[in-house]
């Protein structure tokens, strides 16, 4: 028993050192593109890079609205429609933005399984995408359920870091 821990170990070191390989000497230089990809394969950076994206999506997509530069509170109180939709999609998102931001921190910290990891935060993504969508476009039950979906993954995600993984297994098997 002790000696299958050892060895299951060893297996789980020597596939995060995969992540971090270091040249053995005999190969070429990367170049930087072989860096980035190289990067990109940890869970944790890849899901900053998307979250990055998708802040600098929502911050072009809210220049559109259309304010004025010298007055620019009162006409933002004057917005109507798909402008003052698109506003308080933004300002949804900025409210949900350090809760989702601390789960993905605290599963980084925490080393939770990989699987779960980029399955809970591209599910988060995709629905954070899709509520200003549902929102500018008036459609409640998108919204709602865009919304309400990210709020649960982010609650899982939590909950995948704080738990260990039998325990959350448990969890996944009671609902």
């Amino acid at each position: 028993m002790a000696r299958s821990k050892i060895t299951s170990n060893k297996t789980e070191k020597q596939q995060l050192s995969s992540y971090d390989s270091k040249d053995d000497g005999n190969s070429q230089p990367l170049s930087n593109r072989q860096k980035i990809k190289r990067l990109l394969r940890k869970p944790i950076v890849f899901t900053f890079a998307m979250n990055f994206i998708l802040v600098l999506s929502t911050l072009t997509v809210t220049k559109l609205v259309k304010s004025d530069a010298l007055v620019p509170r009162a006409s933002e109180e004057n917005l109507t429609g798909a402008s003052y939709r698109l506003k308080c999609a933004y300002q949804n998102f900025l409210d949900h933005y350090p809760l989702y931001m601390s789960a993905i921190m605290l599963s980084a910290f925490k080393k939770t399984n990989t699987n779960y990891q980029l399955s809970l935060n591209l599910i988060i993504l995709a629905t954070r995408l899709l509520h200003p969508i549902g929102y500018v476009l008036n459609i409640a039950l998108l919204r709602g359920f865009s919304y309400q979906s990210s709020q649960v993954a982010t609650t899982f995600l939590f909950l995948c870091s704080i738990l260990k993984e039998d325990k959350f297994q448990s969890v996944l098997n009671f609902l």
